[in-house]
């Protein structure tokens, strides 16, 4: 479990990569829920002079953070998960998120995807709170011209992800102190890590 995983000191991640930059493709950015890390845009710029293409993984939870990090060029790709209809977060977020913070907070991720077409892609998770209507109510929320990616539910305990990305080289351990890692309600552990091929060099 994340909870369970060292904290791995900057410098690490860095020899890490530079040791492996010839083979990588990219990298992905994940969590937990990385842009609640406050110094999050410091690491992305730390990591861009390896010049790959950088992916973040998101709940959409923290859009001026992500509206920022578009912004400045960090970061290439986001892969935000939709977690389901609004007036279902409350439940499928375990009290972190209210069913205005996720209309609100989704409504300001989807006008920079609609404005970066080329930056954002969505997915869903299909947990057994949702029902096929509740998927369709989501899908209903992209702006035009995006499609909501399904990925099954993978339950806790398997040592496995809901849409693997290739992680023959994947660093064990975490690169923020515990306070920021998968214990935070903002954490939000039901919906992992997916997208093009990429090293997780972050999270867990």
């Amino acid at each position: 479990m994340p909870e369970e995983l060292p904290a791995v000191d900057r410098t690490r991640v860095m020899s890490y990569l530079e040791n492996r930059k010839m083979w990588l493709d990219g990298i992905t950015v994940t969590g937990g829920e990385p842009t609640a890390v406050p110094d999050v845009a410091a690491l992305i710029d730390d990591i861009s002079c390896f010049g790959l293409p950088v992916k973040m993984d998101s709940n959409g939870m923290r859009p001026e953070v992500v509206e920022e990090l578009l912004r400045s060029r960090l970061v290439h790709t986001f892969a935000v998960d939709v977690k389901g209809p609004f007036d279902k977060y409350p439940a499928l977020t375990g009290g972190a998120a209210t069913q205005e913070q996720a209309s609100a907070n989704m409504d300001h991720i989807f006008g920079l995807a609609a404005a970066n077409p080329q930056s954002f892609y969505f997915r869903i998770t299909k947990v057994p709170l949702l029902t096929k209507d509740d998927i369709e109510t989501a899908r209903g929320y992209l702006p035009t011209g995006f499609e909501l990616i399904e990925q099954n539910f993978v339950p806790p305990g398997r040592n496995q992800h809901a849409q693997t990305d290739p992680e023959k080289r994947r660093m064990s351990g975490d690169v923020v102190s515990r306070s920021n890692r998968g214990s935070n309600p903002e954490s939000l552990e039901v919906q992992r890590h997916s997208g093009p091929p990429a090293v997780q060099a972050l999270g867990a």
